[in-house]
């Protein structure tokens, strides 16, 4: 777990680079979490489920990083993070069977939760002036929400209630730092949004892999 403490240092260094706006500063903690996060699944001993987990955070790793450049290339970031999500969720797949009839109505939640932050962030998407980014974005929800859902299950295959806690709380934190992200960015402006964003993320995603290596590693 030592990985996972050095994720979370670098994280408040980044925080304080963020909100005092020393760039060269953000520039290297910003992708050295998920540098931390990496070499934590990578130096433990490892699975089957923590490897695909480690593409995962290889992807989050390259989406910060395209999110960062002074041109920023947000349809590249997207599409890392899609590729992120995607290994999250075979990461996952253990956990994605039937095992109780609550995991139909967090299905319905779910779906719920799509389409109430989906519509208006792809009307704002449409409104903005690059309506090629629809596809992109409502792809990107789609498998947001469906490694949340994913995430979620661990509550039904893990006996660990702190474990199911760190990774389901984690994924949330996640699904909330790019609800943000979109809706400050297509919908309506927030006040340090940045920060907020940025806070959210890495919390989530150190909970997550913490989570995730206490359970699969």
């Amino acid at each position: 777990m030592w990985w996972i403490v050095m994720a979370l240092l670098i994280a408040l260094v980044d925080w304080w680079a963020l909100w005092a706006r020393r760039q060269r500063w953000d520039y290297v903690a910003k992708p050295g979490v998920m540098v931390a996060l990496l070499l934590a699944l990578i130096t433990g001993p490892g699975s089957a489920h923590t490897r695909w987990f480690a593409a995962g955070v290889f992807f989050s790793l390259v989406g910060d990083v395209l999110l960062m450049l002074p041109r920023e290339q947000f349809e590249g970031g997207i599409g890392a993070f899609f590729l992120a999500h995607v290994f999250y969720i075979v990461g996952f797949r253990s956990q994605c069977r039937y095992r109780h009839p609550a995991q139909v109505l967090l299905l319905a939640i779910h779906v719920l939760i799509a389409w109430a932050v989906g519509r208006p962030v792809l009307e704002g998407v449409k409104n903005s002036g690059h309506p090629r980014l629809r596809g992109p974005v409502a792809a990107y929800m789609g498998v947001l929400v469906a490694m949340h859902f994913c995430a979620w299950l661990t509550w039904w295959h893990t006996p660990s209630v702190g474990k199911a806690l760190a990774i389901s709380a984690g994924a949330t934190l996640f699904l909330l730092s790019d609800t943000l992200l979109a809706w400050n960015r297509f919908v309506a402006r927030i006040h340090q949004a940045r920060l907020k964003v940025r806070i959210l993320y890495h919390v989530g995603q150190i909970l997550l892999i913490g989570g995730v290596i206490g359970v699969f590693g």
